[in-house]
């Protein structure tokens, strides 16, 4: 029979812990208790427990110095290791778990039988001796060298069976691939991301014991899995308890493309077609996707075609010919089919280079401009990012910018501060005062360059964005007025007729038909 130690400075957990579990049933013959690190090493260099289950957070000596003592000092890689922690603890759970503990438990969620579950299946290893550490890490790179192989287009043999046999899954049982991209949160290359053991503890957390499971590191956020798994249905749940753990301890969220379940399949095939539904989630933004829902190749939503197009419309200075022109490529760009998110945001590169070729000058170099943009682009990991970066990437250029080449630098820079500024009151003077003009001079200037008074154009730029805010918020006319710069409810009402025709309240019902 195997032996035990519970660790745990709270005397009521740790006597739960013992009194619910039947330790006869996983192999296990003695529990030892102690109620700090300290005393528990002593019990562990005297006793040699075969599994270890321990606090973080306790006196003396605390759970990480612990299990590091046995893991580095001692040089023990056998001893089985289940944390129990709270929900404040994720640094103490990433250190431990990069210790190469076997699995965690948050005290608050911790059921009875999910820990018996655990320990049946760890001590089931331990007595049939399948993890040899020697065997076992061998038989895992090797696994790891050809499923990255295989992602890669270049395996030296196909032969699924046999990498099945060398980590022990049964091959007549059903497996699945997946794809796993780590994203936002603590997912960035500068901050670095969990290692494929912290990452492949977290996933086993929801998986059963019975059920087996390989992780391959692909790339600094991309990761490629194996799994035993009997049923389609069963996907959902794990992938579910992914995400929540995932979050919970890495701040990290996830795209998950998952193969169909297969009984004797292909592995190449499997992980290529993961691939495939990884890719889905980009353009779809679903956590995750199936191979049963993927396609060679995605058409946008049709509201990608109708927000790119209104993306200029705020700006009343764009000519005619440009928003004819915008609009042919925008509908060019969006009635096309993408293969994979690269060739999309390709082509949204492409608009941008195209946009920025347009314009004369901005306030910022439109070179750095666009190595700016491009770079967030390429970052992006689903559709509704990628639009977002083209619309600052557009407002950056069409919003400072000069569509007439030989528009005066002053008032560009006149242009930049009105469209910064809309929301609070703006004077004549006070403009002249930040382009370091006369005021009678800038009026003149801008007059004769625009074809109409600047106070005018400041005004027809307030209504425009009061009309995007009718259209696109719940916000009382009242709250609107305010938010353009105008704190007087008749003077905007009587500009808002005068520019669009319509009292702010017939403009909101005609566009709220119209949808």
């Amino acid at each position: 029979m195997l032996r035990a130690l519970i660790v745990e400075d709270e005397m009521l957990v740790r006597i739960g812990v013992k009194s619910a579990i039947d330790w006869p049933a996983a192999g296990i013959g003695t529990v030892f208790e102690a109620s700090n690190g300290l005393d528990a090493y002593e019990i562990y260099q005297k006793e040699k427990p075969d599994i270890i289950i321990t606090d973080l957070k306790m006196p003396d000596m605390d759970g990480i110095a612990l299990i590091r003592a046995i893991r580095v000092d001692n040089h023990d890689t056998v001893t089985r290791i289940i944390v129990l922690s709270c929900m404040d603890e994720f640094p103490l759970v990433q250190q431990a778990l990069n210790l190469g503990v076997s699995h965690y438990f948050l005290k608050v969620t911790m059921k009875c039988d999910e820990l018996q579950a655990v320990l049946n299946a760890l001590t089931g290893e331990m007595i049939q001796g399948t993890h040899g550490r020697s065997d076992r890490e061998g038989s895992a790179e090797f696994v790891q060298e050809y499923i990255r192989a295989c992602v890669n287009g270049s395996p030296e043999r196909s032969d699924t069976s046999t990498v099945l046999h060398e980590i022990g899954f049964d091959e007549k049982e059903n497996f699945t691939c997946a794809r796993i991209r780590l994203i936002g949160g603590g997912a960035n290359q500068t901050s670095g991301v969990p290692n494929t053991k912290f990452l492949l503890q977290v996933l086993r957390r929801r998986i059963s014991g019975a059920v087996k499971i390989e992780v391959a590191y692909l790339d600094w956020n991309d990761y490629a899995v194996l799994l035993q798994v009997e049923t389609p249905e069963a996907l959902q749940a794990i992938f579910d308890g992914w995400c929540t753990d995932l979050k919970l301890y890495a701040n990290i969220n996830v795209h998950i493309g998952f193969s169909s379940v297969s009984s004797r399949g292909d592995l190449p095939k499997a992980l290529a077609l993961a691939e495939r539904a990884l890719m889905q989630c980009f353009f779809t933004s679903d956590g995750a996707c199936y191979t049963s829902t993927a396609n060679d190749a995605y058409w946008l939503p049709d509201l990608v075609s109708r927000d790119l197009s209104a993306l200029p419309n705020k700006y009343i200075h764009i000519p005619a010919s440009f928003l004819e022109e915008y609009t042919r490529k925008v509908r060019l760009l969006t009635e096309k089919q993408y293969p994979t998110p690269e060739a999309f945001k390709e082509a949204l590169g492409g608009l941008m280079v195209w946009l920025s070729t347009q314009v004369d000058r901005v306030c910022a170099p439109i070179e750095q401009i666009n190595v700016d943009y491009t770079r967030q682009l390429l970052a992006c990991n689903t559709l509704a990012e990628s639009l977002a970066v083209f619309g600052r990437f557009a407002a950056a250029v069409m919003g400072t910018s000069s569509f007439s080449k030989n528009m005066p630098p002053v008032i560009i820079t006149v242009l930049s501060y009105i469209y910064d500024n809309l929301e609070k009151p703006m004077s004549l003077q006070a403009i002249a005062r930040h382009a370091h003009l006369n005021a009678s001079y800038l009026s003149t200037l801008f007059k004769k360059v625009m074809n109409r008074s600047l106070i005018d154009y400041i005004n027809a730029c307030k209504i425009k964005r009061a009309e995007i805010l009718l259209q696109e918020t719940n916000s009382s006319v009242t709250q609107i007025a305010q938010s353009v710069g105008y704190s007087e409810d008749i003077y905007f009402y009587r500009l808002f007729k005068r520019f669009s025709g319509l009292t702010p309240g017939e403009y909101r019902c005609r566009q709220q038909k119209a949808r």
